[in-house]
């Protein structure tokens, strides 16, 4: 500790002397301009670059996104020649092209609006302790170029609208689709995501009820169509769009087909305009049973041994809520109207 302290000493007052030693040299204060960034990655680095002319001794960089923050901070740097702590002299305008470690959560960092680059050069003292050249203080933003957006559904859940149950999510149900039910009220939460750093203003949203039997949509046309708006902020990257729909009658058919279709009319210029729609297939029953009534769901491990005997509701049709109080591995679970085996991850 000791030691370390004296090596302290030692350069902090080599550098001090070197101030006063070489201050004859500076005749041009340093400038700084012309700042971007290049790259910010999942790495954690973010690559950079900026022009110098004139000499300094050193100076300090802190980057910042969107605003000056502790909060927003991405790292902080030094900049100085540590070989004999000599002035760094460019004649001309140079490029400075680097890289730091980001200190925060890249993708904060990644879709920020602007950058901001602070630099403070050193002072530099004439012989008798006067300062000769004071402390610089410049700062540079770079904002990013507006970005094309993409727009996609990422993401779907089922709500039956009478019990809350949450009966699919694409994420992880196992099962392809929902079981829905002809005149049934449903809850649809669905991501939308986006990507770039554009604003986005009244996307256009569609649920769209289709029969699958007879091809897929928009060649079929829908049976019933849900509209409703979103928008996107510039920082903003996804949304989730909640909507209730009842489910139309299709006859005796056992299946049917929903489409989330975004931008129906092409009003919003994308990079691709050929992933607006996701189809979802499911079950479809003119009748089960009486939706929010209380079944009872057994659950047996792989080798068919009774675990336990769990509640959920009958709209629960994929076993939803009774997976969520299971532990990881795989299960068989009956009801008396079904049987299903499991994979809990």
């Amino acid at each position: 500790m000791k030691l370390n302290l004296l090596f302290s000493k030692i350069a902090f007052a080599f550098i001090l002397i070197s101030q006063f030693v070489f201050s004859q040299d500076f005749s041009t204060q340093a400038d700084f301009s012309n700042f971007k960034v290049s790259y910010v990655g999942s790495d954690q680095y973010i690559h950079y670059n900026y022009d110098v002319q004139g000499k300094y001794r050193g100076y300090n960089l802190a980057m910042y996104f969107n605003t000056v923050s502790n909060d927003t901070r991405i790292f902080t740097n030094s900049v100085f020649d540590d070989s004999n702590y000599d002035p760094i002299y460019y004649p001309t305008s140079t490029t400075i092209d680097t890289w730091n470690l980001i200190w925060d959560d890249f993708s904060k960092v990644k879709n920020a609006l602007k950058y901001i680059l602070v630099i403070k050069t050193w002072p530099v003292y004439n012989s008798d302790g006067s300062i000769l050249i004071p402390e610089l203080t410049k700062t540079l933003e770079y904002i990013r170029p507006i970005e094309t957006p993409n727009l996609t559904v990422t993401s779907v859940q089922v709500y039956s609208s009478s019990s809350g149950v949450k009966i699919f999510d694409s994420n992880t149900s196992s099962n392809g689709g929902p079981q829905l039910q002809k005149n049934a009220s449903y809850q649809f939460k669905v991501i939308v995501t986006k990507t770039g750093n554009a604003a986005v203003n009244n996307l256009r949203f569609d649920l769209c009820q289709f029969n699958i039997l007879q091809g897929d949509y928009p060649t079929v046309p829908p049976k019933t169509i849900k509209t409703q708006y979103l928008s996107f902020g510039q920082a903003q990257n996804s949304a989730v769009v909640t909507t209730e729909t009842t489910i139309a009658d299709f006859g005796s058919d056992y299946f049917m087909g929903i489409a989330f279709h975004l931008d129906k009319d092409n009003t919003i210029a994308e990079t691709n305009e050929n992933d607006n729609i996701k189809l979802l297939g499911a079950a479809y029953h003119g009748k089960m049973a009486n939706i929010g009534d209380k079944i009872e769901v057994s659950v047996y491990d792989i080798n068919g041994n009774l675990l336990k005997k769990l509640k959920t509701t009958s709209d629960d049709t994929d076993f939803m809520n009774v997976k969520s109080q299971l532990r990881s591995g795989k299960y068989i679970l009956r009801s008396n109207e079904k049987s299903r085996q499991v994979l809990i991850k």
